[in-house]
C-alpha cells in the first residue's frame, strides 16, 4: 500500500500475466477498500459507486480471479450487462485486446 490508502495492483495480483490486464499500477480508494474480497475469495458483491470511480476495473479483477481459478481459461463465462448497446460494443473491443493476452476470447 501506498500512504495515501491505494494498493498496488502487484501487491494483489502477483501474476504478472494477470496484472498486465488491467493496465494501472495502482487500485484507487474505492477499489483498493474492495480489491482483496473481490480477487482472493468467492463472495457476491453489488458495487454501487459514481460513474467514472472503477466500478469496470473491480469487474475485471473478478474476471481475473475467475481465470486464475480455472484450468482453462476459455471456459470462464461472464455477463457484462451496460444500460446501452454502444457501451457493451466499446467493452467487448476492449476486453478482446487486453484478455487476449491471456487467450480469453
Amino acid at each position: 500500500m501506498t500512504t495515501n490508502g491505494q494498493m498496488k495492483v502487484a501487491d494483489l495480483v502477483t501474476e504478472s500475466k494477470f496484472a498486465n490486464v488491467l493496465n494501472i499500477d495502482y487500485f484507487n480508494d474505492m477499489q483498493s477498500i474492495i480489491a482483496g474480497d473481490i480477487y482472493e475469495s468467492n463472495v457476491n458483491m453489488v458495487v454501487s459507486a459514481p460513474t467514472g470511480s472503477g466500478k469496470t476495473i473491480v469487474m475485471e479483477l473478478a474476471i481475473l480471479r475467475a481465470a486464475s481459478k480455472a484450468v482453462n481459461p476459455n471456459d470462464v463465462k461472464i455477463i457484462y450487462v451496460a444500460p446501452n448497446k454502444a457501451l457493451c460494443q466499446q467493452k467487448v473491443a476492449e476486453w478482446t485486446a487486453s484478455f487476449g493476452s491471456l487467450n480469453m476470447t
